[in-house]
């Protein structure tokens, strides 16, 4: 599996070394739990290579750190410096993130309002970068937070990560008022629908499933995401593409420089795309390469695909 979400319902089963479902109660607002290390830090089971491609990605993303210092190359000046603990933006392409010296850090993939929920923030709408947590929260879940922090760096384990990671989150979502769980939320079922379509929908029938008008749904999306609802199904469409070919063989090395030419063609026309060249421009631009180099690439190009990549 090539990406913890890239396929399949929006809460699949996580089977990748170095990631954890949560706890049952926190599904709804926390798709899964990656660990990750580079340099000395090789407890983890996701080894990060200096430099690590991240492809464009509509979810946000909890990140503590408390080893390392990675930077991410290419999001807009001084966004892209990480600090101990973040909230990572929904991004609209490709980028790199440079690791400086050991990293330990651990990631908690939210649901499309999972952040929101858990954390009391408000629609953000912004993309392309990494937030302090420090400049957003405020009071005792910036307290509990920090505190979680240290604990993940005294924690022996992946294991023992995911036990105290559960037991934070647990609590913050009991602090939550329960009018605030109880409210409907048509813009994360649009997002989750779009996921199980893989891409594959159109507005106006999204718009009618929730009874908003379009355009007051494409503004919602864009309030919640930072990016619209059409260039949010572009991203799941070419993550779904990536686990698609993440779970092909790699060719042998010879092979690496002719690519099955006709067995793209026609993988790009199942996946939704116009054709071969629809799919390689959108790969280009999403996830920074070609499908077949990254078909072959031995170089990992998001957390979850470091352990079969080899790093």
């Amino acid at each position: 599996m090539a990406v913890t979400d890239a396929h399949g319902p929006p809460h699949a089963p996580v089977d990748t070394p170095g990631a954890s479902l949560p706890a049952a109660p926190l599904r709804a607002h926390v798709l899964a739990y990656l660990d990750l290390a580079s340099g000395d830090g090789r407890d983890a089971s996701h080894l990060v290579v200096p430099r690590l491609r991240f492809s464009a990605h509509h979810r946000p993303s909890l990140v503590a750190i408390w080893d390392g210092t990675p930077v991410a190359e290419a999001l807009p000046a001084g966004h892209g410096d990480f600090a101990p603990l973040n909230l990572v933006a929904p991004t609209t392409r490709w980028f790199d993130v440079t690791v400086h010296g050991t990293l330990r850090a651990l990631s908690v993939q939210f649901t499309a309002r999972g952040a929101r929920t858990l954390l009391g923030l408000p629609p953000l709408g912004v993309v392309d970068r990494a937030m302090p947590l420090a400049d957003l929260l405020a009071g005792p879940v910036r307290r509990a937070l920090a505190d979680w922090v240290d604990a993940l760096a005294a924690a022996p384990s992946f294991g023992a990560r995911v036990a105290i990671t559960d037991r934070v989150l647990s609590e913050l979502l009991r602090r939550r008022p329960s009018s605030v769980l109880s409210v409907p939320d048509p813009v994360g079922w649009v997002i989750d629908e779009v996921e199980r379509r893989h891409g594959a929908v159109r507005i106006a029938t999204l718009a009618d499933a929730v009874g908003l008008p379009e355009r007051t749904l494409r503004r919602r999306v864009r309030q919640e995401l930072g990016m619209s609802l059409r260039h949010c199904a572009r991203v799941v469409r070419a993550r779904h593409a990536m686990a698609v070919l993440e779970a092909m063989p790699v060719p042998p090395r010879p092979q690496l420089d002719r690519p099955a030419t006709a067995r793209l063609a026609r993988l790009a026309v199942q996946l939704g795309y116009c054709d071969q060249a629809h799919l390689t421009r959108e790969f280009r631009a999403l996830v920074g390469s070609t499908p077949a180099g990254f078909a072959s690439d031995v170089r990992p190009h998001d957390p979850a695909v470091v352990h079969r990549r080899g790093g």
